[in-house]
């Protein structure tokens, strides 16, 4: 069993005439090897901002390739063809996609920072929202004596929260600054594309390349390794996309009948966060009913926008999750919320953004170093 990439052409295996490494020569291989590998890994930390893109490009090449693999197969279309059509179709649509969310997203930061922005008249909102509630609504007490003060009826003024808005507003613009260098802003709209048409026209060539040099002996443990790796990372980077997208459209679906603002980009940014365990939903409940309070559609709206998140984390978890993965992606959501902070911590944003990738590769590879053969030994009766 191999990973998905389809090979036109398997290498041929080395005849007998060929010649055969002596076990100094072996030896001597296989350690440049491992330093040859773990130069790579030091390498590609301390560059992380170079070969970022480079990953990125190669993960969507392999999301990208069953659909190739597909053209090329079932509708005999020769596979330069196929790349070319499936290339233009995804960059049409990610980058459509992209700019109606890069909008929508200008549009609500204006709102919330800008001049009279919503930000800064939060707790008087919500002061004004509480006195609204019904008396019987618990906790509606503690709310007003936060926002009004104990031994008043009337909403505190509340200056310090203008400057607490501006300096939010200050990390936001120094986050983006980090994030869109000119040289990142140049990686991902000029070399994820060219790196990711190489890729989707090259990936049967760079797999029947590593087939070739992989030791004979050492194929059976190496492609059964990597053929679990397959399985995670398809069932994450392909099911989890795309129940990520589908959760988004049922959110931002259920926010625009609830009669919330911007409630495309609320769901969708909510729905694509759910990749990361636990980050999307909590961000997207938090926007929305900051929202509600300064939209001032009362009690009502904030119940129906709970109930709009929590119908969409039933779905996710009992119809999304079982009809798209089927199971397939086997791991607990303490390990996914635990990778994501590792990995974040180790190398920040990017970190954060292939945690789960990462994790299904080291989880595979220390599941045959060190489980199997610690099962082997539990299970050994002469032990």
């Amino acid at each position: 069993m191999t990973p998905s990439v389809t090979v036109d052409s398997v290498p041929d295996t080395p005849g007998d005439d060929a010649r055969s490494l002596s076990g100094w020569e072996r030896r001597r291989v296989l350690v440049l090897l491992a330093f040859s590998l773990l130069f790579l890994l030091i390498s590609g930390y301390w560059l992380r901002e170079v070969v970022g893109p480079l990953v990125v490009a190669v993960g969507l090449a392999y999301v990208l390739d069953p659909i190739v693999h597909v053209l090329t197969h079932r509708f005999r279309m020769p596979r330069g063809l196929a790349v070319f059509t499936v290339f233009l179709v995804f960059l049409a649509g990610a980058g459509g996609a992209v700019w109606f969310l890069v909008e929508q997203s200008i549009d609500f930061y204006e709102a919330a920072f800008g001049d009279g922005g919503f930000i800064e008249d939060l707790p008087r909102d919500a002061y004004a929202f509480a006195q609204n509630l019904p008396k019987w609504v618990p906790g509606r007490e503690t709310l007003l004596d936060v926002f009004g003060g104990a031994d008043s009826n009337q909403p505190i003024e509340f200056p310090p929260m203008r400057g607490t808005a501006r300096d939010l507003e200050a990390a936001i613009v120094a986050v983006a600054k980090a994030l869109g260098t000119i040289f990142t802003l140049l990686s991902l709209v000029v070399l994820v594309p060219i790196y990711l048409y190489y890729f989707m026209l090259d990936l049967p060539r760079l797999w029947a390349w590593f087939q070739a040099h992989t030791p004979k002996s050492y194929q059976p443990r190496v492609f059964g390794v990597l053929s679990k790796i397959h399985e995670g990372l398809s069932a994450f980077l392909r099911g989890r996309v795309v129940i990520a997208i589908l959760k988004g459209l049922l959110t931002s679906v259920g926010l625009w009948l609830v009669g919330l603002p911007y409630a495309f980009a609320v769901g969708m940014f909510s729905g694509l966060l759910s990749i990361l365990p636990f980050i999307g939903a909590g961000l997207g409940l938090l926007v929305s009913v900051a929202l509600v309070l300064v939209s001032k559609l009362g009690a009502a709206s904030l119940v129906w926008v709970l109930a709009v998140f929590l119908i969409a984390e039933i779905i996710e978890g009992y119809v999304f999750y079982p009809w798209i993965l089927s199971g397939r992606l086997d791991m607990h959501p303490v390990t996914m919320l635990f990778s994501v902070v590792l990995w974040g911590s180790v190398f920040g944003i990017f970190g954060v953004l292939v945690a789960i990738p990462l994790t299904i590769v080291v989880r595979a590879i220390v599941r045959d170093v060190l489980l199997d053969p610690l099962e082997t030994l539990a299970t050994d009766g002469e032990a």
